[in-house]
Parts: C-alpha cells; sequence; structure tokens
C-alpha cells in the first residue's frame, strides 16, 4: 500500500501545486515567489529547453494547463486536498481507481503533445516529465522521513 501512495501522492502533490489558483497565489509577495510566479517560470523554462516556436507553445500550453486543470478536477473529485493524511484515508479500490484516472489523463495530455511536437522535442518532453516525477517523490520521500 506505501508503493501505491508513494506514486499517486507526487502526482496529486504536484497538481495542487501547479493549480497556481488565487488562493494558492496569496501571501506577502516580497517573502516568496507565489505558486503562480513558480509556474509560469516553470512553463517559461520547459518552453525553452523543448525549443517550441511561437504557434508550438501556444497549442503546448494550452494543453499542458488543460491537462493540469483535468488531474485537478480528478484529485477534487476524490476529495484530496495534496497531503498524505487525505490519499492514506482512501481504502484500496478509490486509490486504484484514482490512479486509474490521473494515468487516463497524463496519456490523453502526452497523446495531444505528441501533435504539435517533433520527436526530439517529445523526447525532451518525456525525460522532463520523468526528472519532474523524481524530484517530485524525492520530495515526498524527504518529508514523510522527517
Amino acid at each position: 500500500m506505501r508503493d501505491l501512495v508513494t506514486r499517486i501522492t507526487p502526482i496529486i502533490l504536484m497538481l495542487l501545486a501547479l493549480a497556481a489558483s488565487p488562493a494558492f497565489a496569496q501571501g506577502d509577495p516580497d517573502e516568496n515567489p507565489s505558486t503562480r510566479e513558480l509556474v509560469e517560470l516553470g512553463l517559461q523554462e520547459f518552453r525553452e529547453q523543448l525549443n517550441l516556436s511561437d504557434y508550438q507553445w501556444t497549442q503546448v500550453e494550452q494543453i499542458l494547463r488543460s491537462g493540469v486543470r483535468q488531474r485537478i478536477a480528478i484529485a477534487r473529485r476524490y476529495g484530496l486536498d495534496g497531503t498524505l493524511e487525505s490519499i492514506e484515508s482512501m481504502d484500496r479500490k478509490q486509490k486504484r481507481r484514482l490512479e486509474k484516472d490521473l494515468k487516463q489523463s497524463r496519456k490523453d495530455t502526452t497523446e495531444r503533445m505528441k501533435r504539435f511536437l517533433d520527436k526530439d522535442q517529445y523526447k525532451a518532453f518525456k525525460a522532463l516529465q520523468e526528472d519532474l516525477h523524481e524530484a517530485i517523490v524525492a520530495r515526498i520521500e524527504a518529508a514523510t522521513e522527517s
């Protein structure tokens, strides 16, 4: 069960972080960048790393934002708030359904991305996805060990 939580948790936490809704962006703007600002910086870095044309970027950005909104809706449908407790309180059947729904959403997003990226860009996109996943898992594991 811990393995399933470890696989699902990074996805949920990433989704909630990427939401960048006004509620997430509240706080003292002089202290730290808001989630919205961090997301925008991340998107810009993504664009530069993949060397996307303006047209590609317009399409890809819409796909990424749509995918995030879709996954946030899935998380909310399951009553998740980004905490380990909200995931751990789910029964095994709910976790499997959640994982299936999120996997399908990621697959849909990836398929849509294929239409606008060349072979090298798509390969780089997949590598960035994997790097992000690994970084999030590492952060969560570090947080749960403390």
